[in-house]
Formats: structure tokens, C-alpha cells, sequence
């Protein structure tokens, strides 16, 4: 888990000189194991905290290796079964100014669905 940790620590967003921004990405961040795959976020607003959340299938909840940089939000992680059988809809909160986000899966890249709010 160091190695991703110092990966997510390493990530830079895409910066935009004319309005704040979020970065949101699927990676690899192990390109010599494709069985892992990442989510990495980050936004570059000092006045606002991005809510991101991930929409999670049951294969993947059972992938899940951990994650960093952010924590859950109050709502924490519910059932999500209107989308789909099994889903899982978790809150993370990413503070203005705020740390790089990343969360790290096992069993290769899957399908990833999220939704953003800035407060």
C-alpha cells in the first residue's frame, strides 16, 4: 500500500487559469500489473469541497484494496440498488485544498460510475 500512496501523493491535476476544476481519472497505477486499477481525484478550489461519489458494484466492493487522501463523507457509503442490484453509493468528501484522493482496486479495470457536488 506504500507504493500506491506515494503514487497517489504524486499525481498532478490539469490546471485551468480561468475557473476551479476537478480532475477525476481511471488509472493504472501499477503499469507492470494490469490487475490494479485506481481512481484518482483532486480539484483546485480553495473555497469549495468537492463530494465525489462512486458508484460500486458488489465484484468490485469485493476488490476493494483501500484508499487515501480523503475521507468518507457523513453519508458514508449506502445501498444503491436503484441503479442496479448490489450497488454501492460511497460519499467521499475532498476538502478545498485538500490532499490527492485515490482508491485502489484488485482483479482489473472495471466499469466506474461517479456523480461530483461542490459545497
Amino acid at each position: 500500500m506504500t507504493d500506491f500512496t506515494g503514487w497517489v501523493d504524486n499525481q498532478k491535476i490539469n490546471k485551468n487559469e480561468f475557473s476551479c476544476d476537478s480532475d477525476i481519472r481511471l488509472e493504472l497505477p501499477f503499469p507492470e500489473d494490469e490487475r490494479m486499477f485506481a481512481i484518482w481525484a483532486n480539484h483546485d478550489c480553495q473555497d469549495y469541497t468537492l463530494y465525489l461519489t462512486l458508484l460500486i458494484a458488489e465484484d468490485e466492493q469485493r476488490n476493494l484494496v483501500g484508499y487515501n487522501g480523503a475521507e468518507l463523507s457523513r453519508k458514508g457509503c449506502v445501498q444503491a440498488d436503484t441503479w442496479s442490484s448490489g450497488m454501492l453509493a460511497c460519499e467521499f468528501e475532498l476538502p478545498a485544498s485538500g490532499d490527492n484522493f485515490g482508491i485502489l482496486f484488485k482483479g482489473g479495470v472495471a466499469g466506474v460510475f461517479y456523480t461530483q457536488d461542490w459545497i
